[in-house]
């Protein structure tokens, strides 16, 4: 049993190998750079908050940099079950800002994930709000006690676009691999993590043709 389970990242890592020249065949391809940072704290037992904030860098037909920052409040209400919410601020260049807030619930077993948001978009210009499903799904294996590995795939639905009459893309798929290491760690509550990733998005557009984005990732936590 825990042999099948260390080698499921690596199956579908592979499988996602195989399956990407094909899609970027098709596809608009473009590559961005996210620099991720956070901060977590604990309110007690089964309450806890984290700021996030990051910095992507795209290239122009992508909008150029953006900047976001958010806020998420989590609550256990079960063992492995957790509910919460929260908001943030996403701002593109040339000034196009969007506020962000969103609902969530998770569930965690093991090193098996499911989390399923809902966003609501407020962008500037747009004549409506804009509402977004997200589903995602992980696994997460600790090599050492500082060392984890992870993958995980997200599915992002429209339930409702920002423009009735605009464009009607509808659907975003997402995959990720990602190594996190502790470099830092004092008693149960402090702790400073590091880590890299590559996720890859696939944007779904019936008027044009598909665009795929290549993201690499370094990011850095702390918990206290």
């Amino acid at each position: 049993m825990t042999r099948t389970l260390i080698t499921l990242p690596a199956l579908i890592a592979c499988l996602f190998a195989a399956w990407q020249p094909s899609i970027a065949r098709a596809a608009d391809e473009n590559v961005q750079l996210w620099v991720i940072g956070s901060v977590r704290t604990d309110f007690g037992a089964r309450t806890g908050a984290t700021l996030d904030g990051s910095i992507r860098l795209r290239e122009d037909p992508r909008g150029g940099e953006e900047r976001t920052i958010r806020l998420t409040m989590e609550r256990e209400i079960a063992a492995g079950v957790v509910i919460g919410g929260g908001g943030g601020i996403w701002e593109a260049a040339g000034g196009a800002t969007e506020i962000r807030p969103h609902q969530q619930i998770t569930l965690a077993r093991g090193g098996l994930s499911a989390r399923t948001r809902l966003e609501q978009r407020f962008l500037d210009g747009a004549p409506r709000m804009e509402m977004r499903f997200r589903q995602r799904l992980g696994y997460a294996h600790a090599f050492t006690a500082r060392t984890r590995a992870s993958v995980d795939g997200e599915w992002l639905h429209l339930v409702r676009t920002r423009d009735p009459g605009g464009p009607q893309n509808r659907d975003q798929w997402r995959a990720r691999l990602a190594l996190d290491h502790v470099v830092f760690e004092r008693g149960r509550g402090r702790r400073l993590t590091v880590g890299i990733a590559y996720l890859a998005i696939y944007d779904e557009r019936a008027e044009r043709r598909a665009r795929y984005a290549h993201v690499p990732q370094a990011s850095i936590d702390w918990r206290f």
